[in-house]
């Protein structure tokens, strides 16, 4: 499911303060290594981007708890683990 940004969601301000334009906003699914699904919403599709990045700080304020160890990304909602791993 995606819909078009409104006015206030056209653009996306990046770290170099370069203002991104975003095409589509919606929902996605994470299939996790452990198993179950992540389902992030108002995920924004910005095409010129060639990574994905996740908000640590919009998942922090859903109760997700966040453990940075070497290349992965441990976060839990209590009991359920969850492991990201990033290449």
């Amino acid at each position: 499911m995606r819909r078009q940004p409104s006015d206030e969601e056209l653009s996306v301000t990046v770290c170099n303060g370069v203002n991104v334009r975003v095409k589509h906003i919606g929902t996605v699914s994470l299939k996790l290594n452990s198993g179950y699904n992540l389902i992030l919403n108002d995920i924004v599709y910005v095409p010129s981007m060639r990574r994905n990045l996740i908000s640590i700080s919009v998942l922090k304020k859903c109760g997700f708890t966040f453990f940075f160890v070497a290349i992965k990304l441990k976060f839990y909602v209590t009991p359920i683990w969850l492991v990201l791993v990033f290449f």
